[in-house]
């Protein structure tokens, strides 16, 4: 019984809207519903995806024994709305593959317990409607048999997949399955080639398969790049969810050097730990390329600080489309440690309208996924997405700031991008390919923020290579722009646009044409920064 309600805390996911469809089967000839015709279809329809005696719950509901002896205490989650575990608040948006329950149905188990849970006759049971499904290419061990530490608190373990990309594949269907009653949720990343190193030393300074991580695929030291930090999911596993499958025209692509690094956490309170043989990652990889692309960026809010004892810390960052083009987005996924509240992205748009992308009202860490959207999401130029995270550190004796270990904390919105298909960056380029032939923009620094043609790696090479060398001769115009520059920055290496044309909105014209024009007098003959640029070739 105790392990029962702990799994039912764990899993609050609260949502208060009532959601109104047909009930199942029909009522029996008292008028009352029966086991048979109404209440193994409901708990088919909206429960033995987990609740089997091999799922990932921890009772059965798949039988009548079991569904009597436990239709309390389940109509009693589902009226708190814990059960079935969803976090999205439903008034935001409709999501496809929502765990809802609906009014009706909840009724007709009331109805049933209030009866004394009569058994009707025995019927043929319909099958629950099929998930999404597809034909594996690859399925990968995960996990080698590494045997959990989970006993007294929850363990995250990540790791590395034998699985090289020579080349570019492109990714139209995954899902993965647990290998022991432990696994809680899996979280699969693509890593690029240049973040490996760090990924094979945390993997090689652990003696066990795999090694400790928590709040990403890197374990204790992350790299310092920006984008690194924020590695793309490419697959996602948590009890209850269906195999994710793209459009036949639509794609993930994961380019060639990439390996694929596995994020598995082993619940505390999910049995006797026994060795991992048998966690796998189920892969549909073509070669061919798709029109389009399907790519997961995250909206971060670096600037996290919560302190000591504070209840209510709220933080909210937008990004904006700064770009010519609309962004048509299909799913979201948030992202916070242990101290998240709640968790949102609404967008803001030019018109003055405003549109709910997601919601999580009452976040929780153990449930993490991605909401895929049953229409896509249009972010128009000027439009903006606001990221808003909230954390309780009331119990918390320290300042609590960004980090990846367990303590630290994050706010991430991860929007998934489908655009039509580009070649894939020649990593060979010069890392300001483009910005040379750039017109509209005025001197090479300008050039390096604003140019179209330049990459947002153009923007951060440019701004590091004088940020030092300058401070002498441009220090006080620095400072007016400071802010600014860090967020823009944040914004076109994640969502859209260019540095400069961030700036100018976000701060003045004046303040970022002066900063430019001093910056463009230290790389001249003589000056500070003479050189500087060639380190951002173009």
């Amino acid at each position: 019984m105790r392990l029962f309600l702990v799994l039912l805390g764990a899993c609050s996911a609260p949502h208060d809207v009532v959601i109104t469809e047909p009930p199942v089967g029909t009522l029996g000839p008292n008028h009352s519903p029966t086991y048979h015709q109404n209440i193994a279809p409901l708990l088919a329809k909206h429960c033995i995806g987990c609740h089997t005696a091999s799922g990932s719950a921890p009772f059965a509901l798949d039988n009548q024994v079991d569904a009597e002896h436990w239709a309390a205490l389940s109509l009693a989650a589902i009226d708190a709305g814990r059960m079935p575990p969803w976090m999205p608040d439903p008034e935001c948006r409709d999501l496809q593959d929502a765990r809802l329950i609906g009014a009706d149905d909840v009724a007709l188990l009331r109805d049933w317990i209030a009866a004394d849970m009569p058994a009707g006759a025995a019927v043929e049971a319909s099958p629950p409607p099929a998930p999404p499904d597809f034909e594996p290419t690859h399925v990968l061990n995960a996990t080698g048999g590494y045997l959990s530490t989970a006993v007294d608190e929850d363990e995250y373990r990540c790791f590395v997949l034998d699985h090289p990309f020579p080349t570019d594949a492109y990714l139209r269907g995954s899902t993965a399955t647990p290998g022991t009653e432990q696994v809680h949720h899996i979280l699969v990343y693509a890593i690029g080639e240049s973040q490996l190193s760090g990924v094979f030393a945390a993997e090689s300074a652990d003696p066990e398969p795999g090694f400790t991580c928590f709040g990403g695929p890197f374990g204790d030291d992350n790299p310092d790049d920006l984008v690194a930090v924020l590695p793309p999911q490419i697959a996602a596993w948590v009890p209850g969810n269906s195999p994710a499958v793209t459009a036949a025209d639509t794609a993930i692509r994961v380019s060639a050097g990439s390996r694929i690094v596995v994020q598995v956490h082993y619940s505390s309170v999910g049995g006797t730990p026994t060795p991992d043989e048998d966690t796998t990652v189920s892969l549909w990889l073509q070669d061919e390329p798709t029109d389009f692309l399907a790519e997961s960026t995250p909206l971060p809010i670096f600037d996290l600080t919560i302190g000591a004892g504070q209840s209510n810390a709220t933080f909210t960052q937008e990004f904006v489309n700064y770009g010519q083009e609309p962004i048509e987005l299909v799913a979201m996924a948030g992202h916070m440690h242990l101290l998240g509240t709640s968790i949102s992205a609404w967008i803001h748009r030019a018109d003055g309208t405003d549109e709910c992308g997601l919601s999580i009202p009452a976040w929780d860490f153990s449930w993490q996924e991605s909401y895929r959207f049953t229409e896509p999401l249009m972010v128009d130029p000027a439009d903006r997405i606001d990221v808003t995270c909230s954390f309780d550190n009331s119990a918390g004796e320290s300042v609590v700031n960004w980090g990846d270990r367990t303590l630290d904390e994050m706010c991430i919105i991860y929007v998934v991008k489908r655009a039509p298909w580009t070649p894939t960056p020649n990593p060979d380029a010069a890392i300001c390919a483009g910005a040379d032939a750039c017109t509209d923009c005025d001197g090479p620094v300008d050039c390096g923020l604003s140019c179209d043609g330049a990459s947002g790696a153009c923007s951060l090479c440019t701004l590091d290579a004088l940020s030092e060398c300058s401070i002498d001769a441009c220090g006080a115009r620095w400072l007016p722009t400071l802010p600014c520059l860090e967020d823009c920055v944040i914004n076109a290496v994640t969502f859209s646009g260019t540095v400069g044309d961030c700036v100018r909105d976000q701060c003045s014209d004046s303040a970022y044409e002066e900063l430019a024009s001093c910056l463009d007098d230290t790389i001249a003959p003589g000056g500070a920064c003479e050189g500087a640029l060639d380190a951002c070739p173009p």
